[in-house]
């Protein structure tokens, strides 16, 4: 009885104060085990109390040279509780290892400073180029801060932040300042804007996605110095699972627009709509159909008319050779590839034919005129490049080439 209860007592775990025997530290990359230990404030030998784990979490927490700090404490062995082992699980900080502040916060800085070219032709107003500077993770992980600056056929100096919500009636915030200036390619006149804009979007069942928008300017025209307040509400419904060469899949888009000019009596509506339809025929041949309608229920000011012509409305006719308060157009177009749809890009030729009519507010529809162009046109899309070329006829006189060519990220 005497041996066998000896050796029951050796199996009991002996009892008392806790005591760092062991120091672990995982994660770290530019640190050392010894520099995050002696930053914990800890060594093999002390006593652990009931606030030790806390207190070093804060303690690296507060050295700034980490991301995430968790610190785990393990028994030695199941049967001695007084033998600790602290386990240190870091992920560091950009620059974690430089020991001035400053350094470290601009390491920092830059992890999350994203900088991306600018570059595109629009025909009408030509080559824009420059640069866009995003901090990202600043309103959290899915916020982002924006600067950009662009010279040559726009000039634009913008800030802008946005925000994603995975939960909430807002899926999307964006906002944003901004000052620009570009010719309007039908009056010939500088349009020069200070604008603030502020925009939320909410993504639907079914494809479908609605999106609100203000937007406040200060428009200077030719002789025209006029404030603008517009307010948007517009709904979404996207099947395209590629947006750079879809198929058999639709696209349409219907909105409305309050247009409030300082000192002018009442409020323009604007309604508009805009479909697409993509409808694969033979093969790889996709036969594209599209409609829009940009309407006013009164006259709007000069800089605010839709323009019509050019490649992105009306081949064959000069990029806003018309001009007006409501337009109506639609196109057919037939897209051949040339190369394999699982290719990186997608080139091919097509063929295409447009119709459209602009007109002010109080124009019967007897004296509505409609416009024709037609033609055919080489085309390129990649991941990061779009290249459009066409050449159309007016069915009058005249013969363009349409171009357009941008690089995005």
């Amino acid at each position: 009885m005497i041996e066998g209860e000896a050796r029951s007592a050796s199996r009991r775990p002996q009892i008392g104060p806790e005591v760092i025997t062991e120091l672990r530290v995982h994660g770290n990359q530019s640190l050392s085990d010894q520099e995050i230990i002696v930053l914990a404030g800890i060594a093999v030998g002390d006593q652990m109390g009931p606030e030790l784990v806390d207190r070093v979490e804060a303690r690296l927490e507060s050295s700034g040279r980490f991301e995430t700090v968790d610190v785990r404490k393990r028994y030695r062995s199941l049967l001695t509780t007084d033998e600790v082992a602290l386990i240190v699980v870091v992920r560091e900080r950009p620059g974690a290892s430089e020991t001035n502040p400053l350094v470290r916060s601009l390491a920092q800085v830059g992890r999350r400073t994203m900088v991306l070219p600018i570059f595109d032709y629009t025909e009408g107003y030509g080559f824009t180029y420059g640069a866009r500077v995003s901090l990202v993770e600043v309103f959290g992980a899915d916020g982002r801060l924006s600067a950009a600056a662009n010279w040559g056929g726009t000039k634009q100096i913008a800030l802008e932040a946005e925000k994603q919500f995975s939960v909430g009636a807002v899926h999307h915030l964006r906002g944003g300042v901004s000052r620009s200036r570009r010719a309007n390619p039908h009056f010939e006149i500088e349009d020069d804007r200070t604008e603030v804009w502020i925009s939320a979007d909410r993504q639907l069942p079914a494809r479908f996605r609605v999106e609100a928008k203000a937007n406040w300017a200060d428009v200077r025209f030719s002789t025209l110095d006029d404030e603008l307040t517009s307010y948007r509400l517009q709904v979404d419904f996207d099947t395209r699972p590629d947006v750079a060469f879809p198929r058999d899949a639709v696209f349409a888009s219907a909105g409305f627009e309050w247009l409030d000019l300082s000192g002018r009596p009442g409020v323009v509506g604007r309604p508009a709509f805009e479909a697409h339809g993509y409808k694969g025929v033979f093969r790889q041949m996709v036969l594209v159909l599209k409609t829009r309608y940009q309407g006013a229920d009164g006259a709007l000011p000069l800089y605010e008319r839709t323009l019509l012509g050019g490649g992105s409305s009306l081949r064959g006719w000069k990029v806003g050779e018309l001009s007006g308060d409501r337009m109506g157009a639609a196109s057919a177009e037939l897209r051949f590839p040339l190369d394999s749809p699982l290719s990186m890009g997608q080139a091919g030729i097509s063929v295409f034919f447009d119709a459209a009519a602009i007109y002010d507010v109080g124009t019967t529809l007897e004296k509505v005129r409609v416009h024709k162009g037609a033609g055919a046109g080489l085309f390129f899309r990649a991941p990061l490049i779009h290249v459009q070329i066409d050449v159309g006829h007016n069915f009058i006189d005249q013969i363009r080439v349409h171009a357009t060519a941008s690089v995005t990220f």
